[in-house]
């Protein structure tokens, strides 16, 4: 009865992700739901009496995260800094990751009273936090310029985390700017 019940409630959080979507899935089309995240959103919600919790991750806002185009979901396995498709070989030797759906993190942080203060990608993030400011008391001609310029790079470039990652911005009772949504605003498009 137990399995029945998981699956029941698993049946019906993948028909409200599929009711939401503005678009059919393709026959065979394949995809991750991580309806832990909404009881994990749930708890900060509880603890979080004034202020803000910042979440960085791998993901996209719905209607991104379950393309039609993306037939193979998002899981991704990670052996020896090498990323492959198979969750099951390597077993206790590898990283098993999934992207985020940012609109369910998004719903259920509305569920538990909180708002969504900011919603933008990495690189925007940082650079509207003054990443930049940080190369402006080194001299551009030493290595530690150019050392940090690489670490700025990774973290800020499309082809690299700039754009996969998200930041999101949680909150209750805060009335403050968070300078490092002062860029683009993206959630619209949660």
């Amino acid at each position: 009865a137990e399995v029945d019940c998981a699956g029941t409630a698993l049946a019906d959080h993948a028909a409200g992700v599929l009711g939401s979507l503005g678009h059919t899935l393709p026959d065979g089309y394949t995809s991750e739901l991580a309806p832990a995240r909404q009881r994990f959103i749930e708890h900060v919600g509880g603890c979080l009496e004034a202020g803000v919790a910042l979440f960085f991750d791998y993901g996209y806002a719905r209607d991104e995260y379950y393309h039609p185009q993306r037939t193979s979901g998002t899981l991704r396995c990670f052996h020896r800094h090498r990323a492959h498709d198979d969750p099951l070989i390597l077993t206790g030797r590898q990283d098993i990751s999934v992207h985020v759906d940012f609109t369910a993190i998004a719903e259920a942080a509305v569920g538990a009273g909180l708002t969504v203060a900011g919603f933008t990608t990495q690189a925007e993030f940082l650079i509207a936090s003054g990443l930049l400011d940080a190369c402006g008391e080194l001299d551009p001609a030493s290595r530690a310029y150019a050392e940090l310029t690489a670490r700025i790079k990774r973290l800020t470039l499309p082809s690299q985390m700039g754009e996969a990652v998200k930041v999101m911005a949680l909150a209750r009772s805060f009335d403050g700017t968070l300078s490092g949504f002062s860029g683009r605003d993206r959630r619209g498009r949660l």
